[in-house]
């Protein structure tokens, strides 16, 4: 669950955001802590800086509908848990596709999440061992919000197992 967008913070709730258990010791430059504001290790931070942040790691259960892998809700395959919200938006689906079309082959990762979101609604999406910026991205909008851009064969999910990921 999203951190508050304003008033107070304590450093549990930021502990328990970033997927520690409630009452357990932390301290602000732990690395899982300070990666929910993406800071690096020793620098000065405020607790001002949580408003609103999110644990922003996931996992998808790799399914598949014909030569789409990975996630998706239409049509239904695979599954995403953890940050399956992102800034206020349902993640409809974060999949690979592989298309063939007389001999020609090509491969895209697909973001699709709810409403009309704005360019800047992430930075960066990485999926497996791979990431992936906001600015290779081709982005449209019909009824939800469409990211695309061309990927290799080995970006490629195959449909089975499991794959983390992480939005920045």
């Amino acid at each position: 669950m999203t951190l508050p967008s304003s008033g107070l913070i304590s450093l549990n709730q930021i502990h328990v955001e970033a997927g520690g258990p409630s009452g357990g010791l932390c301290a602000l430059n732990d690395s899982d802590i300070r990666g929910l504001i993406s800071k690096g290790s020793g620098v000065t931070m405020g607790f001002n800086e949580w408003h609103g942040a999110s644990n922003s790691s996931f996992v998808i259960d790799e399914g598949s509908s014909g030569t789409n892998y990975g996630y998706s809700t239409s049509p239904a395959f695979g599954s995403m848990s953890g940050a399956n919200y992102w800034r206020g938006a349902q993640v409809y689906s974060v999949n690979t596709v592989l298309i063939a079309v007389k001999g020609n082959v090509s491969r895209f990762l697909f973001v699709r999440i709810q409403g009309n979101r704005a360019s800047n609604w992430f930075n960066s999406i990485q999926v497996g061992a791979f990431t992936h910026y906001y600015n290779q991205f081709s982005r449209s909008y019909s009824g939800s919000t469409l990211w695309s851009k061309p990927i290799s064969a080995s970006q490629m999910m195959d449909g089975s197992g499991n794959t983390s990921g992480k939005w920045t």
